[in-house]
Order: C-alpha cells, then structure tokens, then sequence
C-alpha cells in the first residue's frame, strides 16, 4: 500500500503517517520564490496523481492556476477544490505546517485524477498516452510532473519578468531530481511541448535529442529523445493544448510515434505528413 492509498483508508485516523520521505516533506514545507507570482494560498503540487503506482510521467513547466482558482481569480473551495490549499489545511504558512498537514497534501495530490481533475488540460494529453503507451492518468499507470511545482497568475508564456522563471526552475528543478529518484518505477518520461523540453536541456535533467519530424498541415512537430539508464525520455515540440492546427491525423501520427519510440530508442516517425512549414 503507497503513502498515498494508506491516506485514503480509515486506517489513516488523524494521526500523521508513518515514514514520510523527507523529500516529499521538503517539497511541500516551503515557501515560494518572492515576487514570482505564485497563487496565494495555493501549495506546491507535489504531482498530478501517484508517482509510486505510474510507469509513465508526463513532464509540464507548471501548474495551471486553474487548479486553484476559477476563471474569475476566486480559490476554489469544498466539492470545486481539486488540491489542497493553506485555507482547506487551516494553516497559514507551508512552512510551518506539521506532519499531518504534509501529508494530506500529497494525499490529495495522489488523488488528484479520482477528484476535480482540470480535464480541458488533462483529457488531451491522457488520450494521446493511452494511444501511445497503454497507461492513463485515470487508472494510476501514469502521472503528470512539473518542473515548477507552483501555479503562478500570471500564467508562465505571460511572466513579463525571466528573473522570476528563472528563480521558480531553480527553486522547482532540484525537487523534481528527487522526485524521479525516488520514484525508479517511471520508465518513460513524457515531455509536453518546446518550453519544457529547452529547460529540461539546460538543466541537463535529460541530453535530448532531435530525431525526427511529424508535419500535419500548419503544424510541425520535432520529436526528441534521450536515454538514462533504465529511463527513456520522449518529447514533442508542439502545444497539444493549444488546439492550433492539432488535427486528430497529426495525433494519431504521435501516438503512433510514441508506440514505437518507447521501445525502440531513436526511431523516427512513419508516414509523414505533407512538408508544409509551421505557421508564425
């Protein structure tokens, strides 16, 4: 039984867990870079479902403030709140929170996609890897992490300051180390779009690689991998989220690339779309 489970049980009562892995402790009990535009009163989210269960992880730059807030900047609260948050804790720094409070927190993360999950995010991105790996977000073979484990308003392409990105990747970067670390049952890391693949590079997390090309319509797509003993690492350039110029042709091609690049390291795309260069 993980962490995670054993929180969700009676057996839990109130009393804190058992054997806390200090990183976990570590990644919930701090304080955010200053200025950085962090969501007040969030906390940091320590993963989009249980690491301890996935084979496959999804890689982000961060989370959306949406998993905090709803569209008119009010946190969400009782059967709307997805995470937990300093209010639904009791608490008023992370900080200085105690061992059951730690816990909840990644319990509630574990079960993020069992609760409120933000499926306008999620729901794309879980099709293309239940078409291209077999796992999901919604039956715990996959979860999501984040190189920044804050949600920030504004969201990261709209952060006028790269002083404050560059603070929240170096405040992010280290946890993720230990979270992967610790976590040796993820084989394949998913890197979703350019943002994350360029800083997973430049914090040499992973030397990827670009070894082929997809091309559908106004959209072309370098796809990237790398690999780290046991650990293989894929990556795509384009925004699945975005909806731009994303046909359901160019995913099915991605699927299909990411069935034969889990496996087989190196391997470029088969059938290629039309060579028609990405819109500005």
């Amino acid at each position: 039984m993980t962490l995670y489970e054993w929180l969700m049980t009676d057996e839990a009562g109130s009393s804190s867990p058992p054997g806390l892995a200090p990183y976990l402790a570590a990644m919930v009990r701090r304080l955010p870079p200053a200025g950085a535009g962090v969501v007040p009163g969030s906390t940091p989210v320590v993963a989009f479902g249980d690491p301890a269960r996935a084979r496959v992880a999804t890689l982000g730059i961060n989370p959306s403030r949406r998993e905090f807030t709803d569209e008119q900047g009010r946190m969400l609260t009782d059967a709307h709140r997805r995470l937990a948050t300093l209010a639904s804790l009791g608490a008023s720094r992370l900080d200085r929170l105690d061992d059951a409070q730690v816990a909840s927190v990644v319990a509630e993360c574990g079960a993020y996609f069992r609760r409120q999950p933000y499926r306008r995010w999620f729901d794309p991105l879980d099709a293309l890897i239940r078409a291209g790996t077999g796992a999901s977000f919604y039956d715990e073979t996959a979860c999501h992490l984040d190189l920044v484990q804050w949600a920030t308003d504004p969201v990261w392409g709209q952060m006028p300051d790269q002083r404050a990105r560059r603070a929240l990747i170096e405040d992010g970067v280290p946890h993720l180390r230990s979270q992967l670390a610790a976590n040796q049952r993820i084989r394949l890391v998913l890197c979703n779009g350019r943002q994350v693949i360029d800083q997973v590079r430049a914090a040499g997390l992973a030397d990827l690689a670009e070894i082929g090309v997809i091309r559908h319509g106004t959209v072309t797509c370098y796809l990237y991998a790398a690999e780290q003993g046991t650990r293989r690492w894929l990556g795509w350039s384009a925004n699945l989220q975005s909806g731009r110029g994303i046909s359901t042709a160019f995913k099915d091609e991605l699927a299909g690339w990411l069935a034969q690049a889990r496996t087989a390291p190196g391997t470029p795309p088969t059938g290629p779309g039309p060579e028609t260069e990405a819109a500005p």
